[in-house]
């Protein structure tokens, strides 16, 4: 993959009309830095990695201390090739999201555990504690969308699985979202 120029990465961005909905509660102090957030989201699920960093720097901009846009940007770093700085943003997450809600903290735990057992494909351990995260996430926020897109995604064997894959324990919780969103219609 070419290297995308960080100055491209971090180029401001203004909200995209056409790319999806997505709502995930990210605690932000500026409502302008939740739409940054959710649009990152969006980018990610449609693997649109520099415009998803981009929306997440956007975030940060209009909000520094938005943990989940750190999370975010762990994310799009990875798929751009750029594991440095993915191990930065979320180790700023983790301290961001260190006295914070609940919610956020377990989406950066989970986001953490993650990294670790992509890091160490082979090793079988940091796969089951990942897996052990989202079952404990999903139970403690049941409605979380991206949480249960993320186990039905975890059941790959391959921890950096982006879901090309589709198993049936990722349709099984791919339905459930559907489900839940229907319902908060």
């Amino acid at each position: 993959m070419p290297t995308v120029p960080q100055e491209l990465i971090e180029r401001p961005i203004t909200i995209q009309p056409g790319i999806g909905t997505v709502r995930d509660e990210a605690g932000a102090k500026v409502p302008e830095a939740q739409r940054f957030y959710d649009q990152g989201l969006a980018y990610l699920h449609n693997y649109v990695w520099v415009d998803a960093a981009r929306s997440f720097h956007q975030a940060l901009r209009t909000d520094p201390s938005l943990a989940l846009a750190q999370v975010g940007l762990s994310v799009a770093y990875v798929e751009l090739n750029r594991p440095t700085q993915a191990r930065e943003a979320i180790v700023k997450a983790q301290a961001l999201s260190a006295s914070g809600a609940a919610h956020i903290k377990r989406h950066v735990d989970v986001r953490a555990l993650q990294m670790a057992a992509e890091d160490s494909p082979r090793d079988a351990s940091k796969l089951a504690a990942y897996r052990q995260a989202l079952d404990a996430a999903v139970a403690a926020f049941p409605g979380d969308a991206e949480f249960l897109v993320l186990r039905g995604i975890a059941e790959s064997p391959d921890p950096a699985d982006r879901s090309e894959e589709h198993t049936s324990e990722l349709q099984s919780h791919l339905n459930l979202v559907c489900r839940l969103l229907l319902e908060k219609k």
